[in-house]
C-alpha cells in the first residue's frame, strides 16, 4: 500500500492560513459574531470526535502490540470518528477572518491529520487479510502511528482554540469534557484506556454511552451459560452491550451466549450484576441496521456531529 501517496493526496486539503499582506492578525475582541459561530462549532465537533478517537487509538496500539485477539479491523472501523463536516462547511469563515496563524495551524494539522488516519484506516480495512504476517504488522504500525498524531494534534487545537475564544470578551466555549480529554492523553502517552488486559474492548461507562445510542427493547430471549438455558428479558441494546432483566447468579467476566427469538445467538460477558439485571458486553458489534436497535442503529445515529 503506498502510505505516502495517501498522505500526499490527503494534504492537498491542507489549507494555507490566509494573510493579507501587512495586515496584523485580529484582535480578540474584534473577532465577529459570525467568526465565533464558527470556531465554536468546529471546535465542538473537534470535541465530540475526541471519545472516538481515543477508542480507535487504543484499538489500533492493541492491535499493534499483538494483544488484541479478540479485535480486529472491524472493531475498530466501528469506532472511527465521522468525517469532519462542519469543520468543511465552517472553515473558509475562520481563514477570511486572519485568525492568528498558530490557531489556524494546529485546526489544519488535527484535520490533516484526521483525514489521512481516517483513509489508511479504511484503506487497510478494504484491503483484507496481508498475504504475509509481516506485511499485516507494518500496516498495524502505521495505523498505530496515524492514530497517535491524532491524539497529539487534537490535544494541541482544543486549548487553543477555547484559549481564543475565552478571550473574547462575553464569548463562553462550550463546556469542556476533561474525562475525554483524559482519554486523548493516555492513548497519546502510548496506553490504550480502551482495551483491556485480556485484549476485549473495556471503556468507561460515560464513554459508552456517549458513542453507543441505547435502545429500549423489552424483548424476550434465552440466556445460555455454563449452568444451562434461563428466559430471560433484554431490556435495551445499544451496538457494543445489551441490558437483561431477570437474571440471576451471574458473575463478572462470565462468557455466555444471548439467544434471540429469531434463533440469532450473541455472544458476549457479563460486565455487571445486580437485583436481577446485568449487563453484557457483546463479543461483536451489532450492525447499525440490527433489528434490536431500532432507531438507535440508524447510520444517523452513528456519530454525533
Amino acid at each position: 500500500m503506498a502510505y505516502q501517496q495517501l498522505f500526499a493526496r490527503e494534504l492537498k486539503h491542507w489549507m494555507t492560513p490566509v494573510q493579507t499582506s501587512g495586515a496584523s492578525p485580529v484582535s480578540a475582541d474584534a473577532i465577529s459574531a459570525e467568526t465565533l459561530g464558527a470556531l465554536r462549532a468546529i471546535l465542538v465537533e473537534i470535541e465530540e470526535a475526541s471519545v472516538y478517537i481515543a477508542i480507535t487509538t487504543s484499538i489500533a496500539g492493541a492491535l499493534h502490540c499483538g494483544r488484541a485477539k479478540e479485535l480486529t479491523l472491524k472493531h475498530l472501523t466501528g469506532y472511527l470518528p465521522a468525517s469532519p463536516e462542519v469543520y468543511r462547511r465552517q472553515i473558509d469563515t475562520v481563514l477570511a477572518a486572519n485568525m492568528p496563524s498558530d490557531v489556524i495551524l494546529r485546526l489544519q494539522a488535527y484535520h490533516a491529520r484526521l483525514g489521512y488516519a481516517l483513509r489508511l484506516s479504511q484503506a487497510i480495512a478494504d484491503a483484507g487479510p496481508a498475504p504475509f504476517q509481516t506485511i499485516r504488522g507494518v500496516e498495524f504500525e502505521k495505523l498505530n502511528e496515524a492514530w497517535h498524531r491524532v491524539c497529539g494534534t487534537a490535544l494541541a487545537v482544543i486549548p487553543a482554540v477555547r484559549e481564543l475564544m475565552a478571550s473574547v470578551r462575553f464569548s463562553r466555549p462550550p463546556v469542556n469534557n476533561e474525562h475525554a480529554e483524559a482519554l486523548l492523553r493516555s492513548a497519546k502517552a502510548g496506553g490504550q484506556p480502551c482495551v483491556a488486559d485480556d485484549g476485549t474492548m473495556c471503556m468507561p461507562r460515560w464513554a459508552e454511552s456517549r458513542v453507543h445510542a441505547r435502545q429500549i427493547v423489552q424483548r424476550r430471549a434465552r440466556l445460555l451459560t455454563p449452568r444451562g438455558t434461563s428466559a430471560v428479558v433484554i431490556d435495551n441494546a445499544s451496538r457494543s452491550g445489551i441490558g437483561l432483566s431477570g437474571v440471576d447468579g451471574l458473575a463478572v467476566g462470565m462468557a455466555l451466549t444471548i439467544e434471540l427469538d429469531t434463533g440469532e445467538k450473541l455472544p458476549g460477558k457479563v460486565m455487571w450484576g445486580r437485583a436481577g439485571r446485568a449487563g453484557v458486553m457483546l463479543d461483536t458489534m451489532l450492525e447499525f441496521d440490527h433489528p434490536l436497535l431500532g432507531r438507535a442503529g440508524d447510520a444517523s445515529a452513528k456519530k454525533p456531529r
